[in-house]
């Protein structure tokens, strides 16, 4: 594309001529072919293509016309899909050797996601036809026909339905709000699917379009006794739809019995087994852990931290330390374990609460140094005796577990107010013009 050079051609950084090739040139400039895929040659289960609005998380339209990977809830997922689904399983998080390649390293790349792998959010489209005496209805994807096509042409998406035994064939066209020069418009948080239905019968048809959205106000951070999720109908001039969005609960009074200290190992380990050499002797000193870990949080001036107790003079060496602290065994008084966590969120890591013998609750850090305060339901094993674990035996990066002021109790940590959540907020299914809800 360009060339030849000589060595007077590398005496400037930037030489004004480069050599272009004039065909290469004209190249960029000819209008290309769109590519089509098809099912028929199983080529729809890795499309993705961005239909969420500018700035507005990832929502993807899929080769068969259905959207998914909803990541649109503040997770800091970088794409990854929702919940259930490993990052292992879906090309997320690519292994090699002792490396680890994220995402934004070129993961996907090597182990590409596929759409079967989140369809957390249940939704969709479907036709019904009526025609010739019969009626049918099929859903708009690859399981309703025969022929499901996909064309891309950034900033739409074109999906076509076609069947043999379906008096009609459907296109369906799918963009998000993109005017050049108007980045108000281009943001909105919406996703555009507009459907042509055409009849390649001799027979009349009356045709039904629906649509489908789960709510999934709150999706990740809502629990029991938050509220619930609501659906609204409102029907204006030009539009109908289903508005959603999550309503909190009223406040209720409560009557709770004083906290019941475990440990806040203000004076050591005391009664606590130490093995290994992750944890040292007796608890930390606020004044010597090492200042690249920061504030670490919790309560008081000692706690527990496997990283700043470790023998070592790297963080290499002191990561490289395992260990577990055991607890005398205590009788469960209260509804809920409720104590500081931080660390690395790896397996081998964490705070395990055994009763019997067998682990009934966990809990692990979230790579990051300063502790956050977190409750584990422990009410149905009220008045057995129980043990706790601090438990590191993971080596490398956050290959450590910070613990302190661990406390039996009747109220759970409070939950950060719903509005604030990362994942609060609306959603909503509307069709243009007068629509049935």
């Amino acid at each position: 594309m360009a060339g030849p050079f000589d060595e007077t051609d590398w005496n400037q950084i930037i030489p004004a001529d480069k050599k272009l090739h004039p065909d290469w040139l004209a190249s960029l400039f000819s209008r290309g072919t769109p590519t089509t895929y098809t099912k028929a040659l199983n080529e729809l289960r890795y499309i993705g293509m961005p239909v969420g609005g500018l700035c507005c998380g990832t929502l993807y339209l899929g080769g068969d016309g259905r959207l998914w990977n909803w990541d649109i809830f503040n997770q800091k997922t970088e794409g990854v899909l929702p919940r259930r689904v490993k990052w292992s399983d879906v090309g997320m998080d690519f292994q090699t050797g002792d490396s680890s390649i994220r995402p934004r390293d070129g993961a996907t790349y090597v182990k590409p996601a596929v759409q079967a792998d989140s369809q957390d959010i249940a939704q969709g489209f479907a036709i019904r036809v009526e025609s010739a005496g019969k009626t049918e209805t099929r859903p708009l994807d690859a399981s309703g026909w025969d022929e499901v096509s996909f064309t891309g042409q950034y900033p739409f998406g074109t999906v076509e339905y076609r069947d043999p035994a379906s008096p009609v064939a459907v296109k369906l066209e799918a963009f998000s709000p993109f005017v050049p020069h108007r980045a108000d418009d281009s943001s909105l948080p919406a996703t555009v699917f507009v459907f042509t239905v055409t009849n390649r019968g001799r027979q009349k048809a009356k045709v039904t379009l629906g649509g489908r959205l789960q709510n999934a106000t709150s999706f990740y951070s809502a629990r029991s006794g938050d509220g619930q999720r609501v659906n609204v109908v409102r029907r204006g001039k030009n539009a109908t739809l289903v508005a959603m969005s999550f309503a909190k609960a009223a406040a209720t009074a409560m009557t709770q019995r004083p906290d019941v200290l475990v440990e806040d190992f203000e004076q050591g380990y005391g009664t606590w087994k130490v093995e290994g050499t992750a944890f040292g002797s007796e608890s930390v000193s606020r004044a010597v852990v090492p200042p690249y870990q920061g504030d670490l949080g919790g309560e008081g001036g000692k706690l527990v931290n496997s990283h700043a107790s470790a023998p070592g003079n790297s963080i290499e060496e002191k990561d490289a330390q395992t260990g577990k602290l055991t607890s005398a065994p205590f009788t469960l008084q209260r509804k809920f374990l409720s104590f500081y966590i931080g660390g690395g969120q790896r397996d081998g890591l964490g705070l395990r609460v055994r009763v019997d013998g067998q682990v009934v609750r966990q809990s692990r850090g979230h790579d990051g140094n300063r502790m956050r305060r977190v409750s584990l339901e422990v009410a149905e094993y009220a008045g057995r005796e129980a043990v706790i674990e601090i438990v590191d035996d993971a080596r490398g990066g956050w290959g450590n577990i910070g613990v302190d002021h661990i406390v039996q109790t009747d109220e759970p940590v409070p939950p950060e107010p719903l509005d604030q959540r990362s994942d609060f907020g609306t959603m909503a299914l509307a069709v243009i013009g007068k629509g049935s809800a």
